[in-house]
């Protein structure tokens, strides 16, 4: 077992300013250059998309080694002191009658745009549940 040497959940009771601090700062547009067509002062999409990921991952693991140790074959718990420490941020995820009403408003296709899954602990098994029926599809806009 190679738990020892990881720390897998930020169980602490600190305001987790750390990584995630400056993961917010590039968010805005921090003072980090871009890729070609952006300018200083910009993120690229790819930057932009990694530095909300690692602001989700806090100072739990890098995103790099998040996708290498964990991505598809460990589960990782990233504690916050505060619940409502993503509701500002994320306001459309922040409770499950949000996520119920951006799921049920949209159209979703299983195992493409949305998987449900539900992980036991005990057997250590993550389980893809299946949907029963289908959705249907938006009527076009007029």
């Amino acid at each position: 077992d190679d738990d020892d040497d990881d720390d897998d959940d930020d169980d602490d009771d600190d305001d987790d300013d750390g990584a995630e601090g400056k993961a917010q700062v590039g968010l805005l547009g921090g003072d980090e250059g871009g890729e070609a067509g952006f300018g200083a002062g910009e993120l690229s999409p790819a930057e932009r998309a990694t530095a909300v990921f690692q602001w989700l991952l806090g100072g739990a693991v890098a995103t790099d080694a998040f996708f290498k140790q964990r991505w598809e074959s460990r589960p990782l718990l990233v504690r916050r002191a505060s619940r409502a420490y993503y509701a500002s941020a994320l306001p459309d995820l922040s409770s499950l009658q949000a996520v119920k009403a951006l799921v049920n408003e949209n159209y979703m296709r299983h195992g493409q745009d949305l998987d449900v899954t539900h992980f036991d602990a005990a057997a250590g098994r993550r389980r893809t549940m299946t949907p029963r029926g289908r959705r249907p599809a938006p009527a076009p806009a007029p």
